[in-house]
């Protein structure tokens, strides 16, 4: 049954897209049945989250999102939930970099 490969794709981290593409279904679908079924979402790991915040300023959040295995919205979505832009992030970055010049 569908709702079976479902569990079985969230539990390997694959995204809503991902599922929906192997299931011949809309995005939109898998995530109501996910919702309806209480089936876990692809949290963050303290792993991710760490490259995350290093990267950030470095990289977009399309090249991130790669890397990561995640979309470019929930990249930018994670950064916004930490209150963290990425001029925010390149601006501490310099004013570390420049104390440890001095």
């Amino acid at each position: 049954m569908e709702l079976n490969l479902i569990k079985e794709l969230r539990k390997k981290r694959k995204s809503l897209s991902e599922i929906a593409d192997k299931i011949g279904r809309t995005p939109q679908s898998i995530s109501f049945i996910c919702y309806y079924y209480n089936l876990p979402n692809n949290e963050w790991t303290a792993e991710e989250k760490e490259i995350l915040w290093s990267e950030y300023g470095n990289y977009s959040a399309k090249e991130l999102s790669k890397k990561l295995n995640r979309t470019p919205e929930s990249i930018r979505m994670q950064m916004s939930k930490q209150k963290r832009s990425r001029t925010c992030v390149r601006l501490r970055r310099a004013a570390v970099i420049t104390t440890f010049k001095n």
